[in-house]
């Protein structure tokens, strides 16, 4: 097996992904800017980019979330009115038509 048959694994980028994760989940962070490093760096498509980091980003941050309301550190009725200050869609729908055109200038194509 060649060293660029490795890298481009499916296994290796999963261990890479579970590295960053539990290395930012550690101190309390999602790890989205690592997560799009590596896939820039491994030639993904700039279109799956984005996506695939938000997603991860959302995950990683949702079960720390959990753990630390589960552990009470923190009461549900002091958090739960920001959830309604903000429309998700909205979010999405404005990210994905942005996100291609700012990712081609930050990475100078």
């Amino acid at each position: 097996m060649t060293q660029v048959e490795v890298i481009n694994s499916p296994y290796f980028i999963a261990v890479l992904f579970f590295f960053v994760a539990f290395t930012c989940s550690a101190v309390g962070l999602g790890g989205g800017s690592s997560y799009t490093a590596i896939m820039a760096l491994l030639g993904f498509s700039t279109l799956a980019i984005p996506m695939i980091s938000l997603s991860m980003n959302l995950m990683v941050t949702s079960v720390g979330s959990f753990n630390f309301i589960r552990n009470k550190h923190a009461r549900i009725r002091l958090i739960l009115p920001f959830f309604g200050i903000f429309d998700p869609h909205d979010i999405f729908r404005r990210y994905a038509e942005t996100a291609n055109a700012f990712f081609l200038l930050w990475v100078g194509q």
